[in-house]
């Protein structure tokens, strides 16, 4: 049993901060600019890079890897199956190409590849993922793999979906280890997120043994653990309609499988919808509504930098250039700092919402 080392101070969040309406600013007083500091100005990769994923390669190739769901960029190259990007510091990004050359095809009918997150495990690539359409009936997650982060991934296939786990709209995968080894994957949108563990082949799961951890107000939950805590990140509200209320919250608790509780000391299994506790639809229209960046959310794993520092990546939506070519919501890639308080809280940028401005790099020494 992990102790709580402190009392459970329970504040959201981690993209959205309710301290301010107005647009970030840059410090009062600045220093004077030193030209040998790099800076980057979000986004970082354009035109769409949605429900990032990012792998941490270095000790294998020396490369950071993101993965995208499938998007038509209203390019030459038309429909793009799992883009894979990489970089050596987070913010310079390649363009590798895609995970697949066509759709997987065992969920007929609703075969968009969505919200992949890839795990390296016994020298090979792991990528789980989400096959769906816009209102599916049988939505699935499924794995594939590959001998390299970058190169083609051989389907092998569903691991589970609404039909068989009494899951609706099973969409999201997040694949976890816990200290122990054994291995979980959380996923979920908005009709309650879950856990269930997984066999040592890492693809087989035991749907018998699910759990619930979280009520319908959520979608692409990201588990990671900080100090004694689980922490849980996931994305509220609408990121690709007219009000544009995408954002993230944060919770915690001392069990893998909760409760998480959220800023009102209250279980986030009974947050039933987009307006719970301080997240209220309407408030966080009002602090984007005279900011570019807006409807920052499903992030990425936490990345620490060699100076000790974190960073999330995660999608947004810049105003008003809203949507690709196919009238498909446009989300670039962006990355700020993780700020955690004093109580073990984290926000990102000045406020909790997306840098608009300069911001120092990521350190990674050659």
């Amino acid at each position: 049993m992990m102790k709580l080392t402190t009392s459970v101070f329970l504040m959201v969040i981690a993209m959205v901060f309710f301290t301010s309406c107005n647009k970030d600013e840059e410090p009062e007083n600045p220093s004077p600019p030193d030209p040998t500091v790099k800076k980057y100005t979000n986004p970082i990769f354009e035109p769409v890079i949605a429900d990032p994923a990012v792998l941490d390669n270095r000790a294998v190739d020396g490369y950071f890897y993101v993965y995208g769901t499938q998007d038509n960029w209203g390019t030459a190259d038309g429909e793009r199956i799992v883009p894979i990007l990489r970089s050596t510091d987070l913010i310079s990004w390649e363009d590798m190409g895609d995970a697949f050359d066509s759709q997987p095809n065992w969920n007929i009918g609703q075969n968009l590849v969505w919200a992949p997150d890839v795990k390296y495990r016994d020298g090979k690539y792991y990528m789980y993922y989400s096959l769906s359409v816009w209102g599916g009936s049988n939505p699935a997650l499924g794995v594939a793999v590959c001998d390299s982060p970058d190169g083609k991934y051989t389907d092998l296939g569903k691991i589970l979906d609404s039909n068989d786990s009494g899951v609706p709209n099973s969409i999201d995968p997040y694949f976890f280890t816990d200290t122990d080894g054994q291995s979980y994957i959380f996923w979920g949108s908005f009709n309650g997120l879950y856990g269930v563990p997984m066999e040592a082949d890492g693809i087989t799961a035991r749907i018998n043994e699910k759990f619930r951890f979280a009520g319908n107000a959520f979608e692409a939950p990201y588990i990671f653990i900080k100090d004694g805590y689980y922490y849980f990140l996931g994305s509220v509200g609408s990121c690709c309609d007219g009000d544009r209320s995408y954002h993230v919250t944060v919770a915690r608790s001392e069990s893998l499988k909760g409760p998480y509780l959220d800023i009102n000391g209250n279980d986030i299994m009974n947050a039933m919808d987009w307006n719970y506790g301080n997240n209220d639809v309407k408030n966080v229209n009002a602090l984007y509504a005279g900011r570019t960046m807006i409807a920052p959310g499903h992030n990425s794993e936490i990345v620490k930098d060699d100076d000790g520092q974190d960073w999330i990546l995660y999608h947004a939506i810049v105003k008003p250039n809203y949507n690709l070519p196919n009238g498909s919501a446009r989300r670039p890639l962006f990355i700020d700092k993780v700020i955690w308080d004093d109580n073990g809280w984290p926000k990102i940028g000045v406020n909790g919402t997306p840098s608009e401005y300069e911001t120092e790099v990521p350190i990674f020494n050659e």
